[in-house]
């Protein structure tokens, strides 16, 4: 049979209030770096960068290829956002949990 004196959970609120923070700075540093790469896009190819007159070409294929990444970028942000919100939960979960023990340690009475 397992030791029951050592069967226990460490949590170290810091560290999940960072976990929870650097997951939210993820999400944004996504979309400032997205948003960089497309105006480095256009930047480079402004000059040979157009659509013939059916309205095809590099410019409308890109567009058309950026819409499809914005969505995936889109739901990635969601997805870390969710599991940020996971992580903050669980911290407070936890941070209750040990105040309500330390509160019953504190007054064995109640």
């Amino acid at each position: 049979m397992a030791d029951r004196m050592h069967d226990f959970t460490q949590v170290n609120f810091a560290q999940m209030q960072a976990a929870q923070e650097g997951l939210l700075k993820v999400v944004t540093e996504l979309d400032r770096v997205t948003d960089q790469l497309y105006k480095d896009v256009a930047a480079t190819l402004a000059g040979a960068w157009y659509d013939d007159e059916t309205g095809a070409g590099a410019k409308s294929e890109f567009d058309r290829a950026r819409t499809l990444w914005d969505a995936q970028e889109k739901e990635m942000g969601n997805q870390l956002t969710q599991a940020a919100q996971a992580v903050g939960l669980a911290n407070q979960n936890y941070m209750n949990a040990e105040r309500a023990a330390r509160n019953l340690w504190a007054d064995p009475g109640r």
